[in-house]
């Protein structure tokens, strides 16, 4: 899974009511502030590796399972 654009991972296990304030432009993209609970991926990241600390030798990032 690779991300298209630029994108962001928040942490939110430290804020209040899992909340954060984070805005877009579309001339500057994102802004959150500079905070060390985020940071930003450029497009075609691979997701699996950032989302994923050890995936199995048998992920497919292809293939959502929900149970």
């Amino acid at each position: 899974m690779k991300a298209q654009s630029t994108s962001i991972l928040m942490d939110l296990a430290e804020s209040q009511e899992n909340q954060r304030t984070v805005n877009y432009d579309i001339n500057t993209e994102w802004d959150w502030g500079g905070q060390a609970w985020a940071e930003t991926f450029p497009p075609s990241t691979d997701l699996t590796k950032v989302l994923i600390a050890d995936p199995p030798p048998d992920f497919n990032p292809g293939v959502v399972v929900f149970s």
